[in-house]
């Protein structure tokens, strides 16, 4: 493999992201949840690799990181989407707490909107880690069923990891996508 087929790698696994977000929704569409499952879990495997490829040959660039950011968040809605299609009854008999996280993150959306002129993507390690976890969640419901504390599970990280982006993005002079978590913001100096 060339070095101009490496430096696109990562940029074609995103891609790919993109085009299984239109499959996810005509498997949900279609009721075939496990095969709906199967394509998010392969959503996600993309991710992790685009990821990995571009740290590990250095080859990281603001496009590429745009372009992950843009497909990390249209398989995100893809992947409530499924849920809703295929398992309204978690959205409607949880509507309180989804409806919070709901809120706290579109207010952390529009505050970075509004303060820093674009969607300040953050990449903090409660972030992704509340994001494998809502990931995992859905997979493991499409494909092998609804556990209920599962799903307490990813929405309590998430609603934390929402309202560590809403302080920061309150707090920060400037939008970072690199901050690791307030604690390390603090310490480099970046907040106030």
């Amino acid at each position: 493999m060339g070095l101009t087929s490496i430096k696109s790698l990562p940029d074609i696994l995103s891609c790919t992201r993109l085009l299984l977000v239109p499959a996810v929704l005509a498997l949900a569409l279609s009721n075939l949840p496990f095969f709906a499952g199967a394509a998010l879990l392969a959503a996600g495997l993309t991710d992790v690799l685009d990821g990995i490829i571009a740290r590990r040959w250095n080859i990281a660039t603001a496009y590429g990181s745009r372009l992950d950011s843009i497909a990390d968040t249209l398989m995100e809605i893809t992947a409530a989407a499924a849920v809703l299609i295929l398992k309204p009854e978690i959205f409607t008999g949880h509507a309180l707490i989804l409806g919070a996280w709901i809120v706290i993150e579109v207010s952390s959306v529009l505050l970075g909107w509004i303060k820093f002129g674009r969607i300040a993507n953050l990449h903090l390690y409660l972030t992704k880690a509340a994001g494998v976890v809502a990931y995992a969640f859905v997979i493991y419901t499409l494909v092998i069923g609804y556990s209920e504390a599962f799903l307490y599970a990813a929405v309590t990280l998430l609603i934390v990891s929402s309202l560590e982006c809403l302080v920061l993005q309150i707090f920060a002079p400037r939008v970072d996508e690199h901050m690791k978590s307030i604690y390390h913001a603090y310490l480099g100096g970046r907040l106030f």
